[in-house]
């Protein structure tokens, strides 16, 4: 779905799993970051988040509708239009998250 090399996947998902995302939002905001950094796509809808989640071969969300009301509700992801957009509180907790990982 998204053009991928392994050697990519690999590394989208070392730096996924390295972060050490502890909710399902965390995950979420992750993924859109994931979107935006390696894919240049900084606009996407939320079934994006979850292909690339089975792409990555990640554990299945719960609840991934969920999980982005919630992102939402918190200010970290943006409803624009039909599209979704990581916020920069949205990018401070992916930051922290990196942080964590060293």
């Amino acid at each position: 779905m998204f053009n991928s090399s392994l050697d990519a996947l690999g590394t989208i998902k070392q730096f996924l799993l390295g972060s050490h995302p502890r909710t399902d939002v965390e995950r979420v905001l992750l993924l859109a970051y994931c979107l935006d950094r390696f894919y240049g796509r900084s606009r996407f809808v939320s079934t994006d988040l979850t292909n690339l989640n089975t792409e990555l071969g990640l554990p299945r969300f719960s609840n991934p509708s969920f999980a982005v009301r919630k992102a939402k509700a918190r200010g970290l992801l943006l409803q624009e239009e039909s599209k979704l957009v990581l916020t920069p509180a949205g990018s401070n907790v992916v930051k922290s998250l990196e942080r964590n990982s060293i």
